[in-house]
């Protein structure tokens, strides 16, 4: 149930043009996303077999002129809004900050994601 939401929710994401990787990858090709487990990972609702799930996305762009840099992760932020599927909340983005992504730099910025899901 975990995992199918987290890789389905992945695929919506990617669908969009830009890399997402649903496990932390240690080299990422940037632009991308990376989607894994938010705080609080897994909640029970009330309503029985139905959980809600977080999980945090980390957009990250090339980090070679600022402005450039910033102008891109803005871009990654509106197409990140417009692939997310119905039903699925957001958080606040963090602000973007310079993360190092193998051997070189990037631009990130964080939001956690919140769905509900049903375990059949």
């Amino acid at each position: 149930m975990i995992t199918d939401t987290r890789q389905e929710l992945a695929v919506a994401l990617e669908g969009q043009g830009y890399l997402v990787y649903d496990f932390v990858n240690e080299n990422p090709v940037v632009p991308c996303v990376v989607l894994v487990p938010g705080e609080p990972y897994v909640e029970g609702t009330t309503l029985g077999n139905r959980f809600n799930l977080s999980f945090e996305a980390t957009l990250m762009v090339a980090y070679m002129d600022n402005q450039a840099a910033l102008i891109n992760l803005e871009s990654l932020i509106d197409t990140f809004l417009d692939a997310l599927p119905r039903g699925v909340a957001y958080g606040s983005f963090s602000r973007p900050g310079r993360v190092q992504v193998g051997p070189s730099e990037a631009l990130a910025s964080k939001v956690t994601t919140q769905l509900t899901t049903t375990k059949e």
